[in-house]
């Protein structure tokens, strides 16, 4: 009986992680997202 709840909380999680890559990845493809990422790699360099 338990089985179903955890794989909707596993589904649950990888939906999340799914939402959270496409927000890294539209972040990136903006030139703001660019900006903070480098200034994030460099550290406050820049």
């Amino acid at each position: 009986m338990l089985e179903p709840i955890m794989q909707i909380r596993d589904s649950n999680r990888l939906f999340k992680i799914c939402l959270v890559e496409k927000t890294i990845v539209a972040l990136v493809r903006t030139s703001i997202g660019r900006w903070l990422l480098l200034k994030m790699l460099c550290g406050t360099h820049i």
